[in-house]
């Protein structure tokens, strides 16, 4: 199951949850149990990935 970060717009609570991804918007704030919503998370990418296409090089990545 993919984790998602969320935001409660009624007590501005952060937090993250492990759910399915079809209860992805279902979820309720830990703290006032309220409905929080989903943010868009960043994500991650290794840079033997890059360094492999030429694409890298170092810098924030890793890769080269």
């Amino acid at each position: 199951m993919p984790m998602y970060e969320y935001k409660c717009d009624a007590c501005g609570e952060e937090f993250e949850a492990i759910v399915r991804t079809t209860e992805k918007d279902k979820v309720k704030c830990p703290k006032c149990e309220k409905k929080a919503r989903n943010l868009v998370s960043a994500f991650s990418v290794r840079g033997g990935y890059f360094g492999s296409t030429g694409l890298g090089g170092g810098g924030c990545f890793g890769g080269g």
